[in-house]
């Protein structure tokens, strides 16, 4: 079983800096926390984010960066892609998880 629990902050709110904690908790090992920072760019059309596991050495960092653009005010257009470093999980950088969503609102 698996909970995670959250909060969401400006950082820096004029600059359109946010930023995030999370406390994950997993039945079979101890808790853990992860920081995530995100730069909104460009009237929010352009977002590049940046997260760190803390006390969890599975992954080591995730960057990534998203893509927003608006039809009409009732539909938008996103496209996000992240890279998380699993450290030694993984053989190599290429073998690491690189993950891609396309989205459309409406």
């Amino acid at each position: 079983v698996t909970y995670k629990m959250g909060v969401s902050f400006n950082i820096f709110e004029e600059y359109g800096t946010y930023g995030s904690l999370q406390l994950n908790s997993v039945s079979d090992r101890d808790e853990s926390f992860a920081f995530g920072v995100e730069q909104r760019l460009f009237d929010d059309m352009l977002f590049l984010r940046a997260g760190l596991p803390l006390e969890y050495d599975a992954y080591s960092y995730s960057f990534g960066f998203g893509v927003k653009y608006d039809f009409s005010p009732d539909m938008n257009f996103s496209l996000d892609y992240s890279f998380s470093d699993l450290d030694k999980l993984s053989e190599s950088v290429e073998k690491s998880p690189h993950r891609f969503t396309l989205g459309i609102s409406f």
